[in-house]
């Protein structure tokens, strides 16, 4: 789509509205001169002359107003994605079970909250969009014959870890970082752990979250 399309789809309306408004205020600008005319004739035209000036004045103040708010509308949408407003938050969880190798990121594949898009469900990983104070949360579900040995990193260091022994036991944990934009969050297997593969219960069981909770 060109420029000039999307100025038009984008702005359609106020083109309108404004293009209404400025053929109201040539009519009015018309009508107020031959009134002043009339006016004149009659010995009013001090009265007359301030009644154009009002509505010329009128009419203008009309169309900033309806153009002010235009602007402010726009601005409105284009802060949908939250980031503008200062809203980071995310939820994911795991749909299927995960066998995890040695260190590996936990990759939580299906997302039902991800304002500001700071989480990748294809990695796994949560990018800090700008500093600020954050809280992050996880949990998992060890299967009957493995334990499982998780830990929360935050640059590859770890901040926070958890252990599910076997049987369907739960492991959360969670942390409050301070972040610089940038900065990476993620869940792993323990790098500590023992080298066997670890098997991780899906079924929406093992979940990931995180929001902004004040910017620095």
């Amino acid at each position: 789509m060109s420029g000039l399309q999307t100025f038009w789809s984008r702005n359609r309306t106020l083109v309108y509205t404004v293009s209404g408004l400025i053929l109201g205020y040539s009519i009015a600008i018309g009508m107020s001169y031959l009134l002043f005319s009339i006016g004149q004739e009659k010995g009013r035209g001090n009265i007359q002359n301030f009644k154009i000036a009002q509505l010329i004045k009128d009419s203008k103040d009309e169309i900033l107003n309806v153009i002010r708010d235009s602007k402010n509308s726009t601005s409105n949408e284009k802060s949908n994605d939250g980031t503008k407003q200062g809203i980071i938050a995310f939820y994911a969880i795991s749909t299927r079970d995960l066998d995890l190798e040695f260190s590996q990121t936990v990759v939580f594949d299906q997302v039902y909250t991800n304002i500001g898009k700071g989480y990748n469900p294809k990695t796994g990983k949560f990018i800090a969009p700008f500093d600020g104070l954050y809280r992050f949360g996880s949990t998992g579900m060890s299967q009957s014959y493995h334990s499982v040995f998780l830990q929360m990193n935050k640059n590859g260091i770890e901040v926070a870890r958890s252990t599910a022994a076997q049987n369907y036991n739960t492991a959360d944990m969670e942390a409050i970082l301070e972040l610089k934009k940038g900065d990476i969050i993620e869940v792993t297997r323990r790098t500590n752990s023992n080298k066997q593969t670890e098997r991780l219960h899906g079924n929406r069981l093992a979940s990931f979250t995180g929001f902004l909770i004040a910017t620095m």
